[in-house]
């Protein structure tokens, strides 16, 4: 059962007042944390521009702060993290069971990363020197592939395969590893050591320049729910659910979240309440605590 905004009177009106309450110090928090802040960036013509970001390192010591303040009546998940592609989410879960029920908690930011390059004059050099390598390796490219296509073809037909295909290719080089060194090495052993020497400094300019981006990351200061989350809308998260513990047939323990709250015994619910309590709390205290 999601604990949100209700009209009705009662737990469910007391429940809805605190699940508010949480919220809204949740929201006040994060938009604090999230303040963005400008910064100079560098764009891949090497224009030096203003962006702003925030400092995601504080939204993890936040999250572990928030939990850190629950007591040992929670259990607590670590901090975790998704990356997909520029979408970021940072978030943390905890539990407790009160009684025959089950408070679960998540809270969670939802925000996107840009990649630039440093304010730094190398990334022009580095781009420059890049610019000629593969100017002058245009040709010894081509000549390199067919190399490497006439070594792979010779060494399949004499460990007996004529025409593997490119499934049954990459098979045989993703679980030979062997093979896959001696052949790059035969490559290497045809071809000229200024090709070769050109294409292993590409490869250390590519480094070097990776080395050189920065991430900036914004999110909206707005409160999202389950299903934005899962669209990829920027946002803050902060829900609590409340389940009822159940004993199977079988005797294996189950939860529902279907229930009737009139039937929760008075101590229980102001235990609930409690807990709830220690949620907001456990949020307003940004002081973080450090590790024994």
């Amino acid at each position: 059962m999601r604990i949100g905004n209700s009209s009705a009177s009662g737990f469910e009106s007391d429940l809805s007042s605190s699940i508010s309450e949480i919220q809204k110090a949740y929201h006040i928090q994060m938009s604090d944390i999230t303040k963005p802040a400008s910064t100079k960036v560098m764009l891949g013509d090497t224009t030096v521009t203003d962006q702003t970001t925030f400092d995601v390192d504080s939204v993890r010591r936040y999250l572990a702060s928030v939990t850190g303040n629950l007591d040992e009546d929670w259990s607590i998940q670590d901090v975790s993290e998704t990356n997909d592609a520029d979408l970021r989410r940072i978030f943390v879960k905890f539990e407790s069971t009160v009684a025959d029920y089950v408070l679960l908690g998540h809270i969670a930011i939802q925000f996107h990363a840009l990649l630039y390059y440093k304010p730094d004059n190398s990334v022009a050099r580095i781009q420059c020197e890049l610019s000629e390598i593969a100017e002058s390796l245009k040709g010894g490219r081509e000549v390199i592939a067919e190399h490497g296509d006439r070594i792979i073809s010779t060494r399949l037909r004499n460990i007996g395969y004529m025409d593997p295909g490119h499934e049954k290719l990459f098979e045989l080089l993703y679980n030979d590893e062997s093979l896959v060194k001696s052949m790059m090495q035969e490559v290497e052993e045809v071809t000229d050591d200024k090709t070769m020497d050109l294409a292993k400094r590409q490869d250390c300019l590519l480094q070097e320049l990776d080395s050189l981006l920065v991430e900036t990351y914004s999110t909206s200061p707005v409160l999202i729910d389950d299903m934005r989350l899962v669209t990829g809308e920027e946002g803050y998260l902060c829900t609590v659910d409340l389940e009822k513990t159940l004993i199977d047939a079988g005797g294996t323990k189950t939860r529902d979240g279907v229930f009737d709250l009139q039937e929760i015994p008075d101590a229980v619910k102001e235990d609930i309440l409690g807990r709830m309590e220690q949620i907001r709390n456990a949020i307003v205290n940004k002081e973080i605590k450090e590790p024994e």
